[in-house]
């Protein structure tokens, strides 16, 4: 008896032990906390399609976090060509092959913001392999208004869209091939599309190199200081007090299990 009962606890003992270990260290794949941090991300909005959106990515110094803010807005250029505007989108610069984010293990990522009320998308961009620019998989979430908080988003709760609709075909999510996180923005708010799970979910970026230098300008494709003016542009152009947005985020971290 005396025999089993060792034997029991060492099975129990080797199982935990295995446990742990599945189990990686949290890592923090961003700290905003300088400005050369926020100029390795970029911002892209529905303008470059022919939309009425500007967005901005900066440092703000008195939160020591990155800022990103402007005016969503589902207007478009007259001569615009496009099925549908109102998004902006902030992401870290692609990574190059085989230099991937590696989020396997994790089961969940954590986004310490502060929000004002809106809801925004995370954005995680896996490298397809196919010339696409990655595949992007996301999920919507609504931080605290004008408070600090960690968003906890589950990694299986991600899910694959293509310009921001939902994708049915069910694809692997490749948790080893992560070439670039973000955030988003729609000018669609959950509240407002009549219930729609694909109307928090928001349009892609261009895949890299798709941006020509020419066609960037401080209210598309902002970094750094050059777009520091944006929200004062969206403001004097008389933008509807909706139309504001701002999120601040501090840190995007990998953690195990919940």
């Amino acid at each position: 008896m005396l025999r089993s009962l060792v034997k029991s606890c060492k099975q129990v003992a080797e199982g935990l032990t295995l446990k742990v270990q599945l189990a990686p260290k949290p890592i923090v794949l961003y700290s905003f906390n300088s400005q050369k941090v926020v100029d390795q991300w970029h911002v892209f909005t529905d303008s470059f399609f022919g939309g009425k959106s500007e967005a901005s990515l900066t440092f703000n110094q008195a939160e020591q976090a990155a800022e990103f803010s402007g005016r969503c807005t589902l207007e478009q250029q007259e001569d615009a060509d496009i099925k549908r505007a109102g998004y902006c989108v902030a992401a870290s610069q692609v990574r190059r092959i085989g230099d991937y984010h590696d989020l396997s293990g994790f089961s969940h990522l954590v986004y310490n913001v502060k929000g004002d009320g809106r809801a925004y998308v995370a954005n995680v961009r896996i490298d397809s392999m196919a010339g696409t620019g990655g595949d992007v998989w996301q999920a919507p979430f609504r931080p605290r208004a004008g408070v600090w908080s960690e968003v906890l988003i589950p990694i299986d709760s991600l899910t694959l869209t293509f310009q921001g609709q939902l994708v049915e075909r069910k694809l692997e999510f490749q948790a080893d091939k992560v070439i670039s996180l973000g955030v988003s923005v729609s000018a669609v708010q959950p509240e407002d599309a009549s219930g729609s799970s694909s109307s928090s979910l928001e349009g892609d970026e261009p895949a890299a190199g798709d941006i020509s230098s020419g066609s960037s300008s401080s209210s598309s494709l902002g970094l750094g200081e050059e777009s520091s003016s944006t929200v004062e542009q969206a403001e004097a152009s008389e933008a509807k007090p909706h139309e504001m947005f701002r999120l601040l985020l501090r840190d995007i971290r990998a953690e195990g299990e919940m």
